[in-house]
């Protein structure tokens, strides 16, 4: 059914240049809050290195090249390793939901 397939994702945005190898932590005001990014409503998309990179799947993971301000990360800035839970978890939805009906 259509109306339950997920239609939108949380993704970062850099608001200051993000030099590769930079570790994105919790910011000091918020625990929602990922230091040097801010979150905006995107069209789900299947996850692909230069698609933009759900919010959380970045948090505590390092930069593999630098980002500029303004720009969003995508799934090929960030280190992310396949055996995190979180990750295997967005590839089996992708998965689920990119599948023909």
């Amino acid at each position: 059914d259509e109306r339950y397939r997920p239609c939108y994702d949380v993704v970062g945005h850099a608001t200051q240049d993000l030099p590769a190898g930079t570790l994105l932590q919790i910011g000091d005001r918020h625990t929602h809050t990922i230091a040097g990014v801010a979150p905006r409503f995107a069209a789900k998309v299947t996850l692909a290195p230069e698609q933009p990179i759900p919010y959380y799947l970045a948090l505590g993971r390092r930069l593999a090249r630098s980002v500029s301000a303004g720009q969003p990360l995508t799934v090929a800035d960030v280190l992310t390793p396949q055996d995190s839970t979180l990750w295997q978890l967005r590839q089996a939805q992708d998965s689920l939901f990119e599948a023909p009906a």
